[in-house]
Order: structure tokens, then C-alpha cells, then sequence
């Protein structure tokens, strides 16, 4: 199983931390992931948004959730396969991405962003696209997950 965690980094994007700043996160998430015997293959970011500065503004950034285009990238360079993988997200568009991207479903975990984003995710369900809820990663850890590293 391959295990990518794939995030946007708006922070970035409009000046509010750097590149360092968010390493240095996830190297303390790796950590902690390995500490409790998981690991992550990779780490996509991207840091383009509407509003973003220094070259990362673009209005609609193919790489930016909603759009598959991270999701994509991860899948070409890791060799994964998306007919067969799921996505683990706590926003809609999270889930929106994979749809976009072929992937087999998602699980919306819920994090503190309410039952109307729930809602919002459930929507997106179809015959050839899975849409579950769960209260943490934990209720995915017997599914195929979907994650991702690197920086776009």
C-alpha cells in the first residue's frame, strides 16, 4: 500500500510561512506517524492560490484542490493506481479532487468543519465514485487509502 498525503498550502501561497515552516511540520508528522509504525510515502503541496503572492497566484491552479492535478502527479510519478485507491479528506473538495482524478471513492473524516461540509461530500457520491464518513483515519485503516509528497 502506498500512503501520500497531498494538501494545499494557501499559508504559503499569500506569505503567511515558508517552505521551511511547512517541512518542518511534516517532519514532526512523519515522526509521529513512525512512532505509531506508519509512514507516508510522500508529500505533495501545493501552494498556488487566487490570492497568493511571489508567483504562487493563479485563479484556478490545476494542482489546487479541487482539481486532480496533485492527485494526478502523485499517481504518475509513485506508479499508484486510482481506479483501485482511496482518499482520505475532512473537506469536500478533498473528495471532489479524487473524484476528478478516476479514484475509487473517499472517506470524509470529520474534523471540525460541520455537518453542512459532510453534506457537501456525501453529494459527490455516485455509482463509480464510493463516498463514506468516518469520525477519524482510524475508521479507514481497512480500506486502500490514497496519499501523497512533494511540492508543486
Amino acid at each position: 500500500m502506498t500512503a501520500v498525503l497531498v494538501t494545499n498550502q494557501a499559508g504559503i501561497g499569500r506569505g503567511y510561512y515558508g517552505w521551511a515552516e511547512f517541512k518542518s511540520v511534516q517532519r514532526a508528522i512523519v515522526e509521529a506517524l513512525a512512532a505509531d509504525g506508519a509512514q507516508l510515502d510522500a508529500v505533495y503541496a501545493c501552494a498556488h492560490h487566487p490570492d497568493g503572492r511571489d508567483g504562487f497566484a493563479h485563479p484556478n491552479h490545476p494542482a489546487r484542490k479541487p482539481n486532480p492535478g496533485i492527485l494526478l502527479q502523485a499517481a504518475s510519478d509513485l506508479s499508484i493506481d486510482l481506479k483501485t485507491s482511496w482518499l482520505v479528506g475532512d473537506k469536500a473538495i478533498d473528495l471532489e479532487a479524487a473524484k476528478h482524478a478516476g479514484i475509487a471513492g473517499a472517506i470524509q473524516v470529520a474534523t471540525g468543519h460541520g455537518l453542512a461540509e459532510r453534506r457537501r461530500g456525501l453529494v459527490l457520491a455516485t455509482p463509480t465514485f464510493e463516498v463514506r464518513l468516518g469520525r477519524s483515519i482510524a475508521d479507514a485503516m481497512t480500506l486502500p487509502i490514497l496519499t501523497i509528497e512533494e511540492v508543486c
